[in-house]
């Protein structure tokens, strides 16, 4: 019996699937068992083919095919590859001890292999579980050069696989005898030299990926749009820089044309740069979701003149995310598009836009279904998602960008058209967005339609890498502070993390506390109530102005919190150790929708 190492999906997390593989003599039966799906059931017809196309015969025995572990349900065609080297090893055509391997890849009938998902997710399961050396398809090769710690082999067809292996067994299947000078150290932060330049194996040196640091490509990140392009709105773009610096939601309010769309799409090229884990962190999802490609990686990142260029056939995407996800789903999109789950247990829009955007324009034509859900992993920034056969937990912090009109024809309040509808039309219009919604959304901005004047004005505006340039600056501040704030009460919101740093290499350290990155607050939208209490201290003339909008307006709890979150945003921009009277002035000015609904 041969054992091959493949890999499985949980959420957004890789396990290991052992591939184990029994020829016996008897009847010709090819028995596959382990809770297969239907696209690996009728991957024996694609395994028999391409073994026998790469000139190597198929044995005519009874085969068994077992996927451990045996009670959870395997999906995906990328354990085709892994079963046919488990085949190959039990009939002698591959020789090599197979202990230190894992494979993953789907196989065409001539035994090419295709691009499969959850590539990243999986290589570093791998580098967790202390594998030497993984095999993929060369299509998957660019997101595998990101992962140091494993040999990762990139291999076009299965023919080059076999030939491999037989260039190997002159090491008697183990590379680490010829190959290996030293013990590597197994970080895949760490991108230690090509242990196998001194080697004489072609085979080995043409297929092995070369990790690439992200310190060398991060610079290539560009943008499609700009906020220079837009007229007017100088409002909507304060606060967009205010968002953005805090990491709070906003929604934009106004009549159709006025630009709340564009806006929204300016709004990733004032983020901050994205950091490796971040970044290591988005790709993984989206390589899960299949949604890893020229699309994500290189369109969004470039002016106009070059999208033709890099959508040639010569031009490989680059594998990682560098800019910060924009996702903006229709809005007939169903509540499991957005949240994620269904039978194949896949990431939904949320999770697609974690560590970016998520843009709902016209968000009063969303189901109410729909956006309720969005409750939980605005206050939480992840969503859970139970199903009769599992719950799956999926990451999804991101900042939520909304768009609507003020009433059903779009002009209420316009300077530039006549509104015709009801003052009970205008109502029910905005309450199909809940209140408690309403509470999570930190900025409600009023767009009006841009002048002539706007338009027509030669006047340079500004662009997004000087706004980028203060929101950095503001997001420095709050990263000190925060770190200053672990540190100082060596836990997580009280709680003592116990995860072991063998098990989370991307964990960081504070003072003996093992806190995840996904875990910890990086910026004012993300405080806890704790840290509220230390860094939102308000002087008596601030409490006096908050005292009474509060009582005004009718202001929910966490309303209040959020004008405190927003005026700390403000106040870092304007590098202000401590709140002042403005900072608090501005914040609740940015509560329109406040005034509307609770301003009686």
């Amino acid at each position: 019996m041969q054992k091959i190492k493949s890999f499985g999906i949980f959420g957004v997390d890789g396990y290991i699937v052992d591939v184990e593989v029994d020829i016996t003599k008897g009847i010709p039966v090819y028995t596959l068992v382990g809770l297969p799906d239907s696209a690996i059931k009728e991957g024996k017809e694609r395994v028999k083919s391409a073994i026998t196309n790469i000139g190597l015969t198929f044995p005519n025995k009874n085969i068994v095919i077992n996927l451990a572990p045996a009670d959870k349900k395997k999906e995906g065609v990328c354990y085709d590859l892994p079963i046919a080297i488990g085949i190959m090893s039990s009939t002698g055509d591959i020789k090599c001890n197979m202990d230190d391997w894992a494979f993953i890849g789907e196989l065409s009938l001539n035994g090419d292999l295709r691009r499969v998902k959850g590539v990243l997710p999986s290589l570093i399961t791998a580098v967790d579980k202390g594998i030497k050396n993984a095999v993929i398809p060369m299509a998957n090769k660019e997101e595998a050069k990101f992962v140091s710690g494993i040999n990762v082999y990139a291999v076009p067809n299965l023919r080059d696989i076999y030939n491999m292996f037989r260039e190997l067994e002159i090491t008697n299947g183990n590379p680490t005898n010829t190959i290996y000078s030293g013990v590597r150290e197994h970080n895949k932060h760490n991108f230690s030299n090509n242990p196998l330049e001194n080697t004489n194996l072609s085979m080995i040196k043409r297929f092995l990926v070369s990790p690439v640091k992200f310190e060398d490509i991060k610079e290539k990140a560009r943008f499609a749009v700009d906020l220079k392009y837009i007229r007017g709105q100088y409002v909507a773009k304060r606060a967009l820089e205010i968002a953005s610096a805090g990491g709070h939601n906003i929604i934009l309010i106004g009549p159709p044309g006025s630009g709340k769309t564009m806006l929204a799409k300016c709004f990733s090229s004032i983020l901050p740069s994205m950091t490796f884990e971040e970044s290591l962190e988005s790709t993984k999802i989206h390589s899960i979701a299949g949604t890893l490609g020229v699309s994500e990686t290189l369109n969004t990142r470039l002016p106009p003149a070059e999208w033709k260029k890099e959508t040639d056939p010569g031009v490989e995407p680059l594998g990682i995310i560098l800019t910060r996800p924009f996702r903006s789903p229709h809005h007939t999109a169903s509540s499991v598009a957005l949240a994620g789950g269904g039978s194949a247990s896949k990431p939904g829009e949320i999770s697609l836009a974690h560590n970016g955007v998520l843009f709902l324009d016209e968000m009063p034509e969303y189901s109410r279904a729909c956006l309720e859900l969005l409750r939980q992993p605005l206050e939480d920034g992840q969503i859970t998602i139970s199903r009769a056969a599992a719950t799956v937990q999926y990451p999804a912090s991101f900042i939520l960008i909304a768009s609507m009109n003020p009433c059903p024809c779009g002009y209420f309040g316009s300077r530039t058209g006549k509104c015709v509808c009801s003052p009970t039309a205008i109502h029910k219009y905005i309450s199909k967005i809940s209140g408690p919604l309403l509470d999570r959304i930190d900025l409600h901005i009023e767009v009006d339609a841009v002048t002539y004047d706007d338009l027509s004005n030669t006047r340079l505006e500004e662009e997004s890498e000087v706004v980028r340039k203060r929101v950095e600056a503001a997001r420095n501040i709050q990263t000190t502070r925060y770190s200053g704030y672990y540190e100082h009460n060596n836990t997580y919101n009280g709680i003592q993390n116990k995860i072991s740093p063998d098990d989370s290499p991307t964990a960081d350290k504070s003072n003996g506390t093992i806190i995840e990155p996904s875990l910890k607050v990086h910026c004012n939208a993300q405080m806890t109530t704790p840290m509220m209490k230390e860094y939102c201290k308000l002087s008596p003339e601030c409490e006096k102005i908050l005292k009474n909008a509060f009582e005004k307006l009718n202001l929910s709890a966490r309303a209040y919190s959020r004008i405190l979150k927003v005026a700390r945003t403000i106040a870092d921009l304007d590098q202000c150790e401590n709140i002042e009277p403005k900072h608090i002035g501005d914040a609740i000015t940015y509560r329109s929708l406040d005034r509307f609904n609770r301003g009686k």
